[in-house]
């Protein structure tokens, strides 16, 4: 063979071979368009979390306008962003469309949980619930032993029986549904009083997962955020999922950004916001915090959380559970 046949050999198995690899490519991407991406749906700061049968109520706390800790609540994929709207005397309802409601299994980060009960239908005072909460000193010891005479209680519970609980508002509720997995990220470090045997990491974020599957299958073109009691118009945040292709699932992002990040060494910032959610739900037993402490009784360390996402001590979100029975005063 000389060669001049020994290149042009050479070429027509180059070619061949190209052209297969060309065939691969194409077949790739047609798979990877064919494969149904799964809905990733995070929720990014201080939100409290109340499951029901068919969806979760997502609440966020009064902490948004000229305030002492604001706070901006907006939505956002990575191809298109929207800010929530809001009024601090009106809760505003939203819901996410597009996608149904599953079995969620709970994993990742601990999540700093309740359990529910009844709110009164009356709230408290406007001023009650707009102003910012008094924060106590956690005497010494009592992180480990408490003394109710020397830390006292930042909400108080109604003492009269057969009575319910005074809540704030929520600032604004987000009805979402069931999802897969319910996943605790961004874990920050925080001992309470009385003393918690779940912590001391806890969750300050929330992944909720849906998968794609044939059986409920779901359409990312038709995930939409709307509000119907929006005074100036109804809302509609379309979300655009175009920057996701490709890739194994779509991402939606739900915020509520803290808009002041200056330098606090005692984390006042995050008890505010943690005694702010507390207004919504006065039954929780919280009579003090100190976050990112140095260790806690049970000898976890909270050192190990130093740098990402939960280095600020930024507020956990609250689970508020379904209680197994009733805690009414009777």
């Amino acid at each position: 063979m000389n060669r001049r046949d020994l290149l042009k050999q050479a070429g027509v198995t180059l070619l061949a071979a190209s052209s297969v690899r060309a065939s691969g490519l194409i077949d790739d991407e047609t798979s990877e368009k064919e494969r149904p991406q799964d809905l990733v749906v995070s929720f990014l700061g201080p939100f409290c979390y109340w499951p029901e049968k068919d969806y979760i109520k997502i609440m966020a706390p009064q902490v948004a306008g000229n305030f002492c800790f604001p706070h901006l609540p907006w939505v956002a994929t990575t191809a298109n962003e929207k800010r929530l709207q809001w009024c601090p005397e009106t809760t505003y309802h939203y819901r996410l469309h597009g996608v149904t409601s599953r079995k969620a299994t709970y994993s990742g980060t601990t999540m700093c949980s309740f359990d529910q009960d009844t709110c009164q239908k009356t709230p408290p005072p406007p001023e009650q619930c707009l102003t910012c909460p008094p924060i106590a000193v956690c005497p010494a010891g009592s992180l480990s032993t408490p003394n109710a005479s020397t830390s006292p209680r930042l909400q108080h519970k109604t003492s009269t029986p057969g009575e319910e609980y005074p809540c704030c508002p929520a600032l604004l509720e987000i009805r979402v549904p069931v999802p897969d997995l319910f996943v605790g990220i961004n874990p920050t470090c925080a001992q309470f009083t009385p003393p918690r045997s779940d912590g001391p990491h806890y969750a300050s974020a929330v992944t909720f997962l849906y998968k794609n599957k044939k059986k409920d299958p779901i359409d990312l073109r038709n995930i939409r955020l709307v509000s119907n009691d929006i005074p100036t118009g109804k809302f509609d945040f379309h979300a655009d999922f175009k920057n996701d292709r490709g890739l194994p699932s779509a991402s939606l992002r739900i915020n509520l950004s803290a808009l002041d990040r200056h330098d606090d060494p005692d984390h006042t910032h995050a008890k505010q916001v943690f005694f702010q959610m507390v207004k919504m739900f006065p039954w929780v037993d919280v009579q003090c915090i100190e976050f990112c402490a140095p260790a806690v009784t049970n000898g976890n360390d909270c050192s190990a959380v130093q740098v990402g996402p939960g280095d600020d001590c930024q507020a956990m979100g609250f689970l508020l559970n379904p209680p197994q029975t009733s805690k009414h005063k009777s």
